[in-house]
């Protein structure tokens, strides 16, 4: 009866197809995928056959569908969102005696010492760092020296390993201080810096990181394809797809051998599947700087400025009447003047208006009377209004005239606001 109920399950589990899954982890150190189905573990060879099948020793005492596994320790270890408790198999190896307090938080190896960062509990968000003590075999509070005060601790963030002691901590949820309960899209990556002791702002990013994070890998899959991350380069490459719509993202994914292995939701039946990693060939849909580079937009911006600066000195040059001895210019013509009308006009840009005394020098000749050079001013300056006028192709009044407010025998020929002149 034994084996015939053996070699029934392996019938039917062959077919590799669950109702749900629970969890769903691959173990490095075996070469196996493991699905935890209620009491029973199933176990898959990278060829996705099933190999054996045993009952789960933690499925009486925990959440099994709360684990996550801990990867790069010598023997991978199971860690429980919302919990410090560890296991090593079937064995707790901490101490703990705490409970919710840690849900939606990373658990990640440092100096073969583990680490927490981030999560909640009891309306708290947490914004520090705990690890857990090897002798006591209880978790710690990680002394910071310095916490960047935008960092209010990041509910379900990623975590990049970019070299021997500093990661980066990204995506997620973030929220306010204020009012705890509004949560958003958190858009800012920090660098944890586990030498320094830090935590700082790295930079503004373009992307919200949505997604699942392939395990191990800086790569974020969703229904649509996959983005890969290259932190070197700051550079942000998304791939379109044709299987990542069927991928059920509340499962972890793996790239082993070049394979992505992930759970399949279909038609309400789950089960494992695998594609190959095909990016090499695929071509980028788009890419994008992960951080903001401020320097860049301050760049573009001054250059903006000074186009925009330009544009206004070149309009308004080319709006400008320019005076010569024997001519004026606008734009891309010029009308011959003479030397008297020179004198004038130099004399209204200086002062930008003229009285009939200025002009009465600069007419002054001794063939005629002083009372008829006076006479001889109103023609003077319509003659100079009109040449203003020929040039710019204006109808607009070149001059407006006025009595002088000390000697009302004066008058003043003021520069119409319109017209621009200079030397």
């Amino acid at each position: 009866m034994r084996l015939f109920i053996l070699l029934l399950t392996f019938s039917v589990y062959s077919q590799n197809n669950f109702e749900s899954i629970d969890n769903f982890i691959y173990d490095y150190n075996k070469q196996i995928f493991e699905i935890w189905v209620k009491d029973s573990i199933y176990e898959f060879d990278l060829n996705k056959n099933l190999i054996d099948r045993y009952d789960n020793p933690l499925y009486s005492t925990i959440d099994i569908s709360a684990i996550q596994t801990i990867y790069g320790h010598k023997n991978e270890l199971l860690a429980i969102n919302g919990s410090g408790n560890i296991f090593k198999n079937e064995n707790r190896i901490d101490n703990s005696n705490i409970d919710s307090f840690f849900t939606n938080s990373i658990t990640f190896e440092y100096n073969d010492t583990l680490f927490k960062l981030g999560g909640y509990g009891y309306w708290t968000k947490f914004k520090g760092i705990i690890y857990l003590d090897k002798n006591q075999k209880t978790w710690e509070s990680f002394y910071l020296t310095k916490i960047d005060e935008k960092y209010k601790g990041i509910l379900s963030p990623k975590i990049s390993n970019i070299d021997n002691h500093q990661y980066l901590i990204y995506g997620g949820k973030t929220f306010d201080d204020r009012n705890p309960l509004n949560e958003e899209t958190n858009m800012k990556v920090y660098l944890l810096d586990m030498f320094k002791k830090q935590i700082s702002k790295y930079g503004d990013s373009k992307s919200d990181f949505q997604g699942r994070k392939v395990e191990s890998k800086d790569l974020i899959l969703n229904k649509k394809g996959i983005t890969k991350l290259d932190w070197r380069k700051n550079k942000m490459s998304y791939y379109l797809t044709s299987w990542t719509s069927k991928v059920d993202l509340n499962s972890n994914i793996y790239l082993v051998n070049n394979e992505f292995y992930f759970i399949e939701e279909k038609d309400r039946l789950f089960n494992l599947s695998s594609s190959p990693n095909e990016i090499q060939n695929l071509n980028v849909y788009n890419s994008n700087d992960i951080i903001r580079n401020d320097n860049k937009q301050v760049t573009y911006v001054v250059l903006i400025c000074l186009i925009l600066l330009g544009f206004i000195f070149i309009y308004k040059k080319y709006n400008t009447i320019s005076i010569g001895k024997d001519k004026m210019m606008y734009r891309f013509k010029s009308i011959s003047i003479s030397r008297k009308d020179h004198q004038i006009l130099c004399e209204i840009i200086k002062n930008n208006n003229i009285t009939t005394n200025q002009i009465h020098k600069f007419i002054k000749t001794n063939d005629l009377h002083p009372n008829h050079i006076y006479r001889l001013i109103p023609e003077t300056m319509s003659d100079i209004e009109k040449s203003i006028k020929i040039l710019t192709n204006s109808n607009q009044p070149v001059f407006s005239i006025s009595k002088n407010k000390m000697d009302r025998r004066i008058k003043e020929y003021r520069l119409n606001p319109h017209y621009r002149i200079k030397n």
